[in-house]
């Protein structure tokens, strides 16, 4: 089943260990190469790369996996692509730091296979969900998550709603900034542009808005004129590469998986294809497109002291 954009990702296992990280083929003259998730229907997915001026997809070698039913995905800077999952979890009441969530970062290696650790924020924070969930690298606040969460966290006072966080891919650790300041909206997916960081939401209808660095204050902005299934801007600029249902069909008379890649220009909504998905039975979201392709490397994501003062049991509600 197609994945729309504010469905949620799939429940990701948890998991502390080595992860390997530094991931990309090398892009041909005149292409643009990006990443995405192919939804298999069954509960699994696979990470593929997509050619965003030609429409190729092409599966990765890996096993299909639930782990890699990721919300969003984002590249780092040296190539190495990462996705955001999880699911509700209900944290406790005892005030503490670095308490585990459910909500998982996951680092694919070159094979697209998913390696998840679980992130970690103030028990302030009672509870957790990723209905809204995005994953982006930013030039100037490094690994940021946009994650709904219920609570009294100081940096996000409204008691609930969607939270601006910087995330540590070495500790695991989720910083809040700030609150977006509208708790009925869902949104979905982040990306960082030159211009802003930008996500997507419903007012009535899927719409782009700008997410503030400094403050995680969410404006909303133009409607899309083509639904976003995947959105991500290329390294250090404002064009914004999307997926969307194929332009070429008339409307109507479109499969139900036909999908296009094309541009996105968020300040008005509007979208241009490029050309159809290659395989036009792939259910496919989400999107990476990397800068710099790097050789791989190997980090360990180490879990910060464990809180004694509180035993936190998930309390799974999707």
């Amino acid at each position: 089943m197609k994945k729309l954009a504010l469905a949620a990702a799939a429940v990701a296992a948890l998991l502390l260990g080595s992860l390997v990280v530094g991931i990309g083929p090398s892009s041909a003259a005149g292409s643009t190469i990006g990443y995405t998730i192919i939804d298999n229907g069954d509960g699994t997915c696979d990470l593929a790369t997509i050619d965003l001026n030609d429409g190729t997809l092409t599966d990765l070698p890996a096993d299909s996996s639930a782990d890699a039913c990721v919300a969003d995905l984002a590249a780092d800077p040296q190539g190495a692509v990462w996705g955001i999952g999880g699911d509700t979890l209900s944290l406790g009441s005892a005030p503490a730091a670095n308490v585990q969530t459910d909500i998982t970062v996951v680092a694919f290696s070159p094979d697209g296979t998913p390696n998840p650790s679980p992130v970690f924020m103030s028990d302030a924070f009672t509870s957790t969900v990723l209905a809204v969930g995005g994953i982006a690298f930013d030039p100037s606040l490094g690994a940021v998550i946009q994650v709904g969460v219920s609570g009294t966290d100081p940096a996000c006072p409204t008691g609930g709603g969607v939270c601006l966080m910087t995330y540590d891919p070495e500790t695991g650790v989720a910083t809040p900034i700030g609150g977006s300041g509208q708790l009925s909206t869902p949104y979905d997916q982040l990306t960082s542009c030159t211009s802003a960081l930008w996500t997507t939401y419903d007012p009535d209808g899927i719409a782009f808005a700008t997410v503030s660095r400094t403050t995680g204050a969410v404006t909303g902005g133009a409607g899309a004129d083509a639904l976003p299934f995947g959105f991500d801007c290329a390294p250090g600029t404002n064009t914004m590469y999307g997926i969307s249902f194929d332009a070429r069909v008339p409307a109507g008379n479109a499969p139900a998986s036909s999908q296009g890649v094309g541009v996105f220009d968020p300040a008005t909504g509007g979208y241009t294809q490029n050309a159809a998905v290659s395989d036009s039975a792939a259910d496919i979201y989400a999107l990476a497109v990397p800068g710099a392709i790097v050789p791989v490397t190997t980090t360990t994501t180490t879990a910060p002291p464990a809180v004694a003062a509180d035993t936190v049991t998930p309390a799974f509600t999707g």
